[in-house]
């Protein structure tokens, strides 16, 4: 809710922004680990 604040944006907005920022986010991490 503080994100939605700041940017002025609705909270169900933001967690599908971090949704799928972290689905983009997974294989990489993933793949730096593996290495």
């Amino acid at each position: 809710a503080d994100i939605a604040r700041v940017l002025d944006r609705p909270v169900n907005t933001i967690k599908s922004d971090i949704h799928r920022g972290l689905k983009r986010l997974r294989p990489l991490l993933e793949q730096a680990v593996r290495t």
